[in-house]
């Protein structure tokens, strides 16, 4: 698993592309990834500071999987089928695998497929799933975080120093009023939006 990353991560990423952050300082780019970035993953990824455990209903789909509304899952709790007067009787922990980058609670194979049992049945909100979500950050994650508090950080530092042109190893490239590291940080967004939208979900962040 990774960590936040530090400021002098950061500051050690863009030096890939050889740019110099020192106007910058820590304090500055401290409260940008505390205060703005790591927000705005956690829209995408649910809490990163903290252990949160979520309860959730789920109509089953008469398959061996269920797919769940979250994707940075650190365990499942528990599994009930239930109905309208409560539980009628738990699932075993032990019989399902957890694939947390996806977000989906399978059923273990057994060894005779020819007298599989379907696991998860068809019903409307027929199943109650309890699992623990954050306190955590995936090594995905914490590039995200990288990457977007390097946007911020190119942001700040582009109208600090103003001008609209970039020379690398000799070559030179004028961009005009768009800014001389606007490739640069619309390529670092992308490449952070890509991890983000895996941990994507209709819950997460309302």
């Amino acid at each position: 698993m990774g960590s936040i990353p530090s400021v002098t991560d950061c500051r050690s990423h863009l030096e890939g592309y050889n740019i110099t952050t020192s106007i910058l300082s820590d304090a500055w780019i401290t409260d940008e990834r505390d205060n703005s970035i790591i927000p705005f993953v956690q829209t995408f990824t649910g809490n990163l500071s903290a252990e949160e455990e979520i309860t959730e209903y789920y109509s089953g789909n008469g398959t061996d999987s269920l797919i769940l509304n979250r994707r940075n899952i650190n365990s499942i709790t528990s599994i009930q089928y239930v109905n309208y007067s409560g539980a009628l009787g738990a699932v075993s922990i032990n019989s399902v695998v957890l694939i947390a980058g996806q977000g989906i609670v399978k059923a273990k194979a057994n060894m005779d497929e020819g007298l599989y049992n379907i696991l998860f049945s068809k019903g409307n909100k027929n199943i109650k799933v309890v699992y623990k979500i954050g306190g955590t950050v995936a090594d995905d994650i914490e590039m995200a975080i990288k990457k977007l508090t390097c946007c911020a950080m190119l942001d700040n530092l582009e109208g600090r120093t103003g001008g609209g042109s970039l020379t690398v190893q000799g070559f030179g490239r004028q961009y005009g009023d768009k800014g001389k590291y606007t490739n640069i940080r619309a390529r670092l967004y992308r490449q952070a939006l890509v991890a983000l939208r895996r941990y994507q979900s209709s819950v997460v962040g309302s």
